[in-house]
């Protein structure tokens, strides 16, 4: 009897082993890194001719339009001119900036991407998968994962919490929800680390082929306010003070108005609005340095996702100085600059001269690294 309810149990044991190795086989995806998404075509291959290629979202498309100018840079006192392949695209994440990246049929000595702006653009995980997505990738930075995951991607079914991956088109889809502050800034913080483990991969990719990568930042217009206020900071106080706000901005009194905001920020933490008018203020009061972390601030708690962040700079420029690329700091540039000079012809491109300034910079660099 005691020998029947024994091999019962075991049968139960190995009924149930199996159960499990079939559901986590089924539930998660067999992968190294664990990205909530999966493209599901394979990419186009990418032809390009020439020895420095340009890659980035739509503000890398915008600097594309300046090659000439760097072509000519670069071509000064040779016979022939150089060229530069442009393989930028409008609402290009980092995640298919690696993936056209990985499809070059040829690979180039030089790669400059300027990007970042974009990477909330399209829907690349679900809201409710967030924690468990955050957690994966916690177990991934442990080392002795990575170490079991290379041996044997296999190992990914069991060490994975299950995510069911979204979904990719060769062509990136508008994501139009309307998120509450809270999803939102979830979400956000995912993104981050999304960007952080992609642009990692992106730069340990270009190193093992012993090219080189240049890392341009990307500029934001201090001077154009946040869309969205988030519901969760539109207190009775801040409506109340909407109207002594203008008014002391008017008169421009600016020490009055600067202790106001100080004292609503403290009391409505979050709120865009007033964050941006502090920087203002603080412009107005001679203090730009002080103003710009302001500015960068509510841009970060801007409730609609119209334009990229300051995080992501900081992101690219902490993995670039780590991986020794070199980064070229456009974004700085042009904060220098605040409250001297018109840096910006609309939200979110700046003025020609300023373009034209970084190609002239690029064309510096590159004359070295291709020994010019």
């Amino acid at each position: 009897m005691i020998k029947k309810i024994i091999l019962s149990l075991f049968a139960l044991l190995i009924l149930s082993l199996s159960s499990f190795v079939v559901y986590k086989m089924k539930t998660v995806p067999e992968q190294v890194v664990p990205y909530p998404y999966v493209f599901k075509e394979a990419p186009p291959e990418v032809e390009v001719e020439s020895n420095v290629v340009l890659m980035g979202d739509r503000m890398g498309k915008k600097l594309g339009q300046f090659i000439p100018q760097l072509e000519e840079a670069l071509s000064k006192g040779l016979t022939t001119t150089l060229k530069v392949d442009n393989l930028t695209a409008n609402h290009e994440g980092m995640h298919r900036t690696l993936r056209k990246l990985k499809s070059l049929k040829k690979f180039p000595k030089v790669i400059i991407y300027h990007g970042g702006a974009e990477e909330m653009y399209e829907k690349k995980f679900e809201t409710n998968y967030v924690e468990k997505i955050i957690a994966n990738f916690n177990l991934y930075a442990k080392s002795s994962v990575q170490t079991a995951l290379l041996f044997s991607p296999l190992v990914s079914h069991f060490i994975y919490r299950a995510v069911p991956p979204t979904e990719l088109g060769n062509i990136p889809m508008y994501n139009n929800v309307e998120y509450g502050s809270s999803e939102l800034f979830r979400r956000q913080e995912l993104t981050y680390k999304l960007y952080q483990q992609e642009f990692h991969e992106f730069v340990e990719y270009i190193k093992a082929r012993d090219s080189v990568l240049i890392v341009v930042s990307v500029p934001y217009n201090l001077d154009a306010p946040p869309r969205k206020v988030c519901e969760s900071s539109l207190t009775e106080e801040y409506k109340k003070e909407i109207e002594n706000i203008n008014k002391l901005k008017n008169v421009g009194d600016y020490k009055s108005l600067y202790n106001l905001l100080d004292q609503l920020i403290k009391t409505n933490p979050g709120n865009a609005a007033l964050y941006f008018e502090m920087g203002l203020t603080l412009k107005n009061m001679n203090r730009p340095k002080e103003g710009i972390n302001y500015i960068q601030f509510s841009m970060a708690y801007d409730c609609e996702i119209w334009r990229g962040s300051e995080i992501f700079n900081v992101i690219a420029k902490r993995v670039a100085e780590s991986n020794e690329v070199f980064y070229f700091d456009y974004a700085q540039m042009l904060k220098d600059q605040w409250g001297k000079n018109e840096l910006y012809y609309d939200e979110l491109y700046p003025q020609n001269l300023y373009y034209e300034q970084t190609m002239t910079s690029l064309g510096e660099v590159l004359k070295q690294t291709l020994k010019i």
